[in-house]
């Protein structure tokens, strides 16, 4: 029980030391030493803020940080704490505790350190036009922005803005020069940093020094070929430019345009390309100089030639030229028979067998027998097997290079076995003709003119000219012809079920 007492008497001894009486019966806590007056401990992610705690004391102060981001010092004659962090490269913001201590005294403070906020700085490459050009970006950030370029034309700046906040401003000055600029501009915010290539245009500029050309072609079987010329005066020699020709019915819009939209770009990928390949050493080396030509086969009646001036390094002078020109089309009439024709005309009875029209007949080069010969499918469109089979309904114009006409003589087709009975045949085209107009009479020896086609000035239309069978003196137009099976054993089959009796003159149109 005394010990019960003494334990009893001593917790009351501790509280008279923490306390006393006011002689009213009320008690009062002893007043506290350490206090804090003000503090901002708020900080961006740059790690910018006040970074202060102002404190009053009676005894001195130490301080401690429990991050090591985050570090504390204390300035006892002015009785504050001073608070600094590194820079936050997180898009979380992040928190530390600093704590103060005097004598038997604490305090604890929260620092906060944002995250990195950053929306409109993703840039891209800028290309300018000569006259210049300024660019604005509203940037939503809680860091400093900072942006700088390598070369004085490109200014830049980053400003407030009452309606869009931060805003970064380039501005691009004309370009005085003959020839593309270029210059880097560097950006940086936070953990974020990069950079954009910046690329200006020259001034574009006509240069009717050059003059451009297409000469006088030639026809060489498949193709014609043109040089297309490119003359320059002595005092643009020194020039680099690509040269290209182009159906006019390809461009549709200004013609400037698409020299540098469509044909400067597609040149510079094309040189580029050859250059990673191997096929040329630079860039340079792809370009033309002077006086030049380049090839080009087939060309259009109206085409544009063009020309763009290249330095050597591959970006355009803003030199550029170009011209329209009409190609005198070389391709002899021999080879303007090639293509699928429709066969009409009147109706010829004979022997009972009429005339099934329309045909289409495709004529081909002869590439044995070049502007001597063609070759014709599909004359009285022989549909019996046999004859398919073997390709055997296939015959011959004769060419005159003369007056650029064709004629059809009797002859024999290719020989191919009809039957094992009627031996190897050919399928013959013999004319017919008549004396008094109901009965005829067919020619069946090889070498007579059937008929002769001369083709119309726009080559969409043949006039067809019946041959002629002398007799007794007397001279008869071909009145029609048609297919005859010569068999093997010396006899003649008309193949009636799938032949006809196609007239003279018929009509003759192109339709491909």
């Amino acid at each position: 029980m005394k010990r019960v007492i003494h334990i009893l008497l001593s917790v009351a001894a501790v509280f008279a030391f923490f306390s006393c009486d006011n002689g009213e019966g009320q008690e009062i806590n002893a007043a506290k030493t350490l206090k804090v007056v003000d503090s901002d401990l708020l900080f961006s992610p740059d790690g910018v803020g006040a970074g202060v705690i102002k404190y009053d004391a009676v005894n001195s102060v130490s301080v401690q940080a429990d991050k090591d981001w985050c570090t504390a010092t204390v300035n006892e004659s002015e009785k504050k704490v001073q608070v600094s962090v590194t820079r936050n490269l997180s898009i979380e913001s992040r928190y530390a505790r600093v704590t103060l201590r005097s004598g038997d005294e604490s305090l604890t403070l929260t620092v906060q350190q944002m995250g990195e906020v950053l929306a409109g700085l993703d840039l891209t490459d800028i290309t300018a036009p000569f006259e210049g050009t300024e660019l604005t970006y509203p940037i939503k950030t809680n860091m400093d922005v900072k942006v700088s370029a390598d070369k004085d034309w490109i200014e830049t700046s980053v400003s407030q803005d009452k309606e869009l906040g931060t805003v970064l401003r380039i501005k691009i000055g004309q370009n005085p020069n003959p020839a593309v600029r270029t210059g880097l501009l560097s950006f940086e915010a936070g953990s974020h940093n990069g950079s954009i290539n910046v690329l200006q245009y020259p001034p574009v500029k006509r240069e009717t020094r050059w003059t451009l050309a297409v000469e006088e072609g030639t026809f060489v079987y498949p193709h014609q070929r043109n040089n297309v010329t490119a003359t320059a005066d002595a005092a643009i020699a020194g020039e680099k430019y690509v040269l290209t020709v182009v159906p006019k019915s390809s461009i549709t819009g200004s013609v400037e345009d698409y020299i540098f939209d469509v044909f400067a770009v597609e040149a510079k990928n094309k040189i580029d390309k050859d250059v990673a390949d191997g096929v040329i050493s630079s860039f340079e080396e792809g370009l033309l100089s002077g006086d030049s030509g380049i090839i080009s086969e087939d060309l259009p009646a109206k085409v544009y030639v063009l020309l763009v001036g290249f330095d050597a390094t591959g970006y355009v002078t803003g030199l550029y030229q170009w011209a329209e020109v009409a190609v005198a089309d070389k391709m002899p009439t021999y080879y303007r028979w090639a293509g699928k024709w429709k066969i009409t005309g009147r109706e010829v009875p004979y022997s009972g067998v009429t005339w099934v029209q329309p045909e289409t007949w495709t004529i081909t080069i002869d590439e044995d027998n070049l502007e001597k010969t063609l070759t014709v499918h599909g004359i009285n469109s022989i549909t019996t097997a046999v004859v398919v089979q073997y390709d055997a309904a296939v015959f011959k114009f004769t060419y005159n290079e003369e007056d650029g006409s064709i004629k059809f003589l009797s002859q024999h087709g290719p020989t191919f076995p009809y039957s094992a009975s009627y031996g190897d045949s050919n399928m013959m085209p013999q004319g017919l003709y008549t004396k008094n107009g109901t009965s005829y009479t067919r020619v069946s020896s090889v070498g007579y003119e059937i008929f002769s086609a001369t083709m119309s000035e726009d080559f969409s239309t043949a006039t067809i000219k019946p041959g002629i069978r002398t007799t007794g003196g007397v001279d008869y137009d071909y009145a029609a012809f048609r297919l005859y099976l010569l068999a093997g054993t010396g006899s003649t089959y008309t193949l009636s079920a799938s032949s006809g009796v196609i007239p003279l003159p018929f009509e003759m149109t192109r339709i491909e």
